[in-house]
């Protein structure tokens, strides 16, 4: 699914936590405002095929960081998250994660 640069915001997260996405295995929502709260949302959901995550210019910041962590399984292989708000203690948080298949980050 592709939905950037539509003025989504956190509420979108919810939303799209509620689809019923078993085969979905990329998702973009690059140039969005979805922010950290926008990923609590969206880890309500198992994502479990999830391979391709774009996130690039969200407002996410180490809040978001920690929900990426808890929602992502293990066969994400790329996560883009450049223009955002995360900082070193955020990157910390996200070398935590169990991302066996991560090529991309």
């Amino acid at each position: 699914i592709i939905i950037k640069d539509n003025f989504l915001d956190a509420n979108a997260g919810s939303v799209l936590a509620k689809g019923s996405w078993k085969k979905l295995e990329l998702i973009n929502l690059n140039f969005n405002t979805l922010g950290d709260l926008g990923l609590k949302n969206l880890q309500t959901h198992p994502w479990r095929l999830l391979k391709e995550l774009h996130l690039l210019k969200n407002n996410i910041g180490n809040e978001g960081a920690i929900a990426l962590v808890s929602m992502i399984n293990p066969q994400l292989q790329k996560l883009f998250l450049s223009h955002n708000y995360i900082t070193d203690d955020g990157c910390k948080i996200l070398a935590k994660g169990q991302w066996k298949h991560l090529k991309t980050l």
